[in-house]
């Protein structure tokens, strides 16, 4: 059976959540890109903020786009600048934020259930999942891939425009030897045709 030693560091924030008696197969980490590529149509839009920003820079450097003569007033081009500034740092945030967690998430398989171990901004929360019945395998370049192994509904609520129900998968994305961490889960968790996995967060 494929097993992943666990380094020092991963082994200490590891321990505190397992039960007793409790054995790690493997652990593994996401490709930090991987996820901020997750948020594409905001990273799309965050980009086309700053090439914005910087085609005002280079066509109308320290200049009035427009004015009102009668009032005297001007808006320089610096507070287009910042206004496409603050734009920009608002769609790139979430990528950011997605690539900075992804550094710090864990992803493990003991002889008892799959977890992850990730930072959000209320603390460390772990998701574990025991009843793994299906399994699906999304190949990267350089042996990585995605294992896909449920589904969670997610609600968005907008008030009086309705609401939007849509589906977000629960896995382990990015890791290396996506293919032999298949297998092993396969072993470990006696994976059949059908079924869903199930999300005990503790």
């Amino acid at each position: 059976m494929m097993q992943h030693r666990p380094d020092t560091q991963t082994r200490r924030l590891l321990n505190p959540q397992l039960e007793p008696g409790e054995w790690v197969y493997w652990t593994g980490k996401p490709l930090p890109l991987r996820m901020a590529l997750e948020e594409r149509e905001a990273l799309g839009l965050g980009i086309l903020s700053v090439v914005t920003l910087i085609l005002l820079q280079m066509v109308y450097p320290h200049e009035h786009i427009f004015s009102i003569p009668l009032l005297g007033i001007g808006f320089g081009v610096e507070w287009i600048d910042l206004f496409f500034g603050v734009i920009a740092l608002l769609f790139l945030a979430q990528p950011i934020y997605r690539y900075w967690t992804a550094t710090r998430t864990i992803y493990a398989i003991t002889d008892r259930r799959a977890f992850t171990l990730k930072p959000t901004r209320k603390g460390k929360i772990v998701q574990s999942y025991t009843k793994i019945q299906r399994i699906e395998r999304r190949d990267l370049a350089q042996g990585r891939g995605d294992l896909i192994f449920g589904t969670r509904r997610l609600v968005t609520n907008y008030g009086r425009f309705g609401a939007r129900i849509h589906s977000k998968d629960i896995g382990f994305f990015g890791i290396e030897n996506a293919r032999e961490v298949e297998q092993l889960m396969i072993k470990t968790f006696k994976v059949g045709d059908s079924g869903t996995a199930d999300d005990d967060s503790l």
